[in-house]
């Protein structure tokens, strides 16, 4: 083969090198100081711009400004200390839409060691981010409905493993609250104003009991039940709900809306932790007569005309030390349905 066929016959395999490249990725070239000097087809065509907008560019005509600063410093002290660089880059076409790309940049440097221009090569990965968001956006919705102390206390650390054959016994407290009357309240409202004031008022309660290392297991109609591995912060709870309630009430008269009025009741012993339900639909929960004894003593306040009673299970698991925080009264004892002893309850007044 002649010198001549030999050159031709590089330059040919060179041309389809550039070809594949410019077929399969986003290519682009810049100066050292990161001014365009090169773009392929398939870069004008994903950031919208033609080849004569985008050649002297700084090439962060494309920058997204959700991708911070602190990133791009990171790349150029990478590129400029002579090492490629790869990470992913959300990028802003022309018309202002994100394209994400997977990206490798190179420093390409000549004979007397330094930088003659940068090479960067990208793949488009925005399907694939966009899928990604979108998992982690149902992954996030579905955390909604699955306590994450619910998922801790059962040792599952992520929601998509729980399943219904789990569960396990032991000691918690169970925190009940309800409404008093809120439903023949109800009984002239829209739908939706009943929804509205729930809403508000659940929006208020959620922070008292997580700010307090608890867990709300469900809402019913206008009840919370609530779960802590400490009973003291059972009662820390509960005394939060009614400050933020008396807040809630200086608004509600301000609207000339009703007062609200909650009862709760705290009751600790032994239950099971687990998932019930079908692979199809289930539920994290805590079942047993702990549950039910808690929310037959939130259910005595109306008769006893008290708003927050413990039991006396709950008061010896509180411990001298922390009894001392609360102010509490004998209240006497409660013949529970379904109990052939009755039990001591105590009113949280502070």
């Amino acid at each position: 083969m002649s010198e001549f066929a030999n050159n031709t016959h590089f330059q040919d395999l060179a041309e389809q090198y550039k070809f594949a490249i410019d077929v399969a990725t986003i290519a682009s070239k810049t100066d050292p100081y990161g001014r365009i000097t090169y773009v392929n087809d398939e870069f004008c065509r994903v950031s919208g711009y033609n080849r004569d907008e985008l050649l002297g560019s700084p090439h962060n005509i494309v920058r997204h400004p959700d991708m911070p600063r602190e990133a791009f410093r990171e790349l150029w002290d990478t590129i400029k200390a002579k090492h490629a660089w790869t990470g992913v880059v959300k990028n802003r076409s022309k018309n202002g839409n994100p394209y994400w790309v997977n990206t490798t940049i190179v420093p390409l440097v000549r004979a007397d060691s330094q930088i003659e221009e940068f090479i960067a090569i990208r793949s488009n990965i925005t399907e694939v981010e966009e899928k990604r968001a979108q998992i982690e956006l149902l992954y996030n919705v579905g955390r909604k409905f699955v306590p994450d102390q619910l998922l801790e206390l059962q040792g599952v650390g992520d929601i998509t493993k729980i399943n219904v054959n789990s569960g396990k016994g032991m000691i918690l407290s169970v925190l009940f609250s309800d409404i008093e009357g809120f439903t023949s309240m109800s009984e002239d409202k829209a739908p939706e104003d009943i929804f509205t004031e729930l809403n508000e008022f659940f929006a208020l309660m959620e922070p008292c009991i997580t700010d307090h290392r608890g867990g709300i297991d469900k809402f019913i109609g206008d009840s919370i039940m609530a779960i802590f591995q400490n009973p003291a912060d059972a009662v820390r709870a509960g005394l939060c709900m009614q400050r933020e309630l008396a807040i809630l009430n200086g608004k509600r008269r301000a609207r000339h809306q009703n007062a609200l009025s909650i009862g709760i009741g705290v009751h600790t012993g032994r239950l099971v932790l687990g998932t019930i339900g079908t692979e199809k639909r289930m539920n994290p929960t805590v079942i047993g007569d702990t549950v039910n004894t808690a929310a037959r003593i939130e259910h005595a306040t109306r008769k006893l005309a008290e708003n927050f009673l413990i039991s006396e299970q709950t008061m010896a698991a509180i411990g001298a030390r922390d009894a001392g925080e609360f102010t509490t009264r004998a209240v006497g004892r409660l013949q529970l349905r379904g109990k052939a002893t009755a039990i001591r309850v105590f009113a949280v007044t502070r």
